[in-house]
Order: structure tokens, then C-alpha cells, then sequence
């Protein structure tokens, strides 16, 4: 039977901190072939190991490495707009005329939209391009918290 031991990032985080870590909002795991992938905090991921593998899963993506392949993991501050991820293609947003036109999301995914106080305002579904529309003109002017599938994205609609 293999050992497997499984532990939250956000638990690590608090050591982090404990020895004098500056601001973090990511984790990040260096291989050794040089790659480094970034895993936000916010995604709560959770790291399972085994003895061929480590097992990075979050609310939308899982990585996996043989267990030789990583290195060491660090925290840091990551711009949450710059995280390099394998396989993602960068999310495009575009305010018009009161619309807002997302790209470059999973395939029939949704897409919510919040105003500061938690309150869901619109919501869309991306087709098959991972493109979608969400009407904003009757909305007022402001911030507003875009959900997607691979994350959270803050817009403000002037």
C-alpha cells in the first residue's frame, strides 16, 4: 500500500508568514528542468503526494509531476493577470458600448458577473471558442468581480 499524505497550501502559507514573509498570494513550483508553474492561493490548492507523483488541484486545473521532477515550491507575489500556467491561453477582456466581450475562456463555461456588495448581476455562457457577451448597459458605473472558470477578474465600468 503506498503512502499518500496530503496537505493544504494555506496551512504552509501561515509558516511562511510566521518566518517573515512579505506579501504572497502564490505558490510556486519549480521542476527541474528550469519550468516554473504558479498556482494562486486564492484557487485553494491542495498537493497530494504519492510515490511517483505530486498532485497540484485547484477549483479548475490539476498538474501533476513525477515526484522527481520537483525541485522546491516558494511563495510569492504573482500579478494575478501573469500567472503561467501550461495549456492556458491568455483571457482577453473588452468593455464597448456597455458590453463586455471575454475571450480565450474554456469552452461552455460560465461567466458571472458581481457588484462589490457579493450580488450577482448577469451571467453568460462562453461557446465553443471560449468566447462570451455580458450586457452591462443597465448596470451603473463602477466595480464589478468577473467569476470564470479559471478564475476571478476585478473590471470597473466607468
Amino acid at each position: 500500500m503506498k503512502l499518500r499524505k496530503t496537505m493544504l497550501l494555506p496551512a504552509l502559507l501561515a509558516l511562511a508568514s510566521a518566518a517573515g514573509a512579505e506579501e504572497v498570494n502564490a505558490v510556486a513550483f519549480w521542476k527541474t528542468d528550469g519550468q516554473k508553474v504558479t498556482v494562486l492561493l486564492d484557487e485553494q490548492p491542495k498537493v497530494t503526494f504519492t510515490d511517483e507523483e505530486m498532485r497540484v488541484t485547484t477549483r479548475t486545473h490539476e498538474w501533476a509531476f513525477p515526484a522527481g521532477d520537483v525541485e522546491r515550491f516558494t511563495y510569492e507575489w504573482a500579478a494575478p493577470t501573469k500567472i503561467d500556467a501550461p495549456g492556458l491561453r491568455e483571457v482577453r477582456f473588452r468593455l464597448s458600448d456597455g458590453r463586455l466581450q471575454l475571450s480565450a475562456l474554456p469552452a461552455n463555461s460560465p461567466v458571472e458577473v458581481y457588484a462589490l456588495d457579493g450580488k450577482k448581476q448577469l451571467d453568460a455562457t462562453t461557446g465553443e471558442a471560449g468566447d462570451a457577451t455580458a450586457d452591462m448597459r443597465t448596470l451603473p458605473a463602477g466595480l464589478y468581480v468577473i467569476k470564470t472558470a479559471i478564475g476571478n477578474f476585478k473590471i470597473r465600468k466607468p
